[in-house]
């Protein structure tokens, strides 16, 4: 029988770490669950994974282009949002109680598996050329 036990927020299985994880749905009911880094903040982990969030005042939450919505049960495991991101917020049309700025999220470990959805304001526009 194999034990699971819990380090730092990081589980183990047979002396193995398991790679911490974000979890992220977009409206349109897709997900991917890009690696979790403790520090950086929950916007850089989407970026990194390639996904074409919208930061467009460069992480300073001056923007409120990078809005996402948390998940109830992870809601109280984040620090409260500051004067300024609750201000942001209160500007955008939809938020609500689950509204985050993503670039004021830092992942920590005991945040392994937090469950987001990312609002279609904070994609980017992706422009593709052809070759023909």
């Amino acid at each position: 029988m194999q034990q699971q036990f819990q380090t730092s927020g990081t589980k183990k299985l047979d002396g193995r770490k398991k790679e911490p994880r974000l979890n992220v749905k977009l409206q349109n009911g897709a997900q991917f669950s890009p690696r979790a880094v403790a520090g950086l903040t929950i916007m850089d982990l989407i970026k990194a994974d390639g996904f074409p969030i919208n930061p467009a005042c460069c992480c300073g939450g001056g923007c409120a282009n990078c809005h996402i919505k948390v998940s109830a049960p992870w809601r109280s495991l984040l620090p409260p949002p500051s004067n300024e991101e609750r201000e942001r917020l209160r500007q955008l049309p939809g938020a609500d109680e689950r509204s985050r700025l993503a670039c004021q999220l830092r992942m920590t470990a005991d945040l392994d598996g937090l469950a987001i959805e990312l609002q279609p304001e904070s994609l980017a526009v992706q422009t593709y050329w052809v070759a023909g």
